[in-house]
């Protein structure tokens, strides 16, 4: 497909996209990286591929000054994106969830759990943040981290309701990953 769309930029750019997603859901980071690493070459504001990089390190637990810087930028150009664009509309003023929840998400990892679980009570509040499992997940394991136990419990019990209510996503390991710490 890519040597197909060589001619298209913007096929180009959702095809390396897409395969960054394929590769990291078969854990091969380092191919994923290389496909949002490639993006991040051709267009340094790419708002995506800045957060989605920055969350791969944070999930991995490395380069975190770094992922927070792009994750911060991704947000940053998000919201110039949509305030400055042509076509301004209900949800022009609003966050983008998965980029604030990958804030909340580096800045866990990073050990600023106060920071965190406010950037993930934001993202939880947004309407495409209040029905996404993994940010629910995120908050839970910030409130714990924080000895929250009641919060954590909430919180996890609403990530595997989504999961099983929308079936939106399959029943994966991080599903079973909720259940497990549910149980503890």
């Amino acid at each position: 497909l890519l040597k197909e769309s060589a001619g298209n930029p913007e096929e180009v750019r959702e095809i390396r996209h897409t395969l960054s997603i394929v590769y990291s859901a078969a854990h091969e980071y380092a191919k994923a990286e290389e496909q949002l690493q490639t993006l991040l070459d051709a267009d340094p504001n790419d708002a995506m591929a800045n957060n989605d990089l920055g969350y791969q390190w944070a999930d991995q637990g490395k380069n975190l000054a770094e992922a927070e810087k792009l994750i911060r930028k991704a947000i940053d150009l998000d919201r110039k994106q949509r305030l400055t664009g042509t076509s301004l509309d209900a949800d022009s003023d609003r966050d983008n969830a998965a980029y604030v929840d990958s804030l909340g998400w580096v800045l866990f990892r990073r050990g600023q759990h106060e920071a965190a679980r406010k950037e993930l009570e934001k993202a939880v509040a947004l309407p495409d943040g209040a029905d996404d499992p993994t940010v629910w997940d995120h908050l839970g394991d910030v409130c714990a981290r924080l000895g929250d136990r009641d919060k954590a419990k909430e919180a996890w019990a609403k990530a595997v309701e989504l999961y099983e209510v929308t079936r939106e996503r399959p029943l994966d390991d991080h599903y079973k990953e909720i259940k497990q710490k549910l149980r503890k």
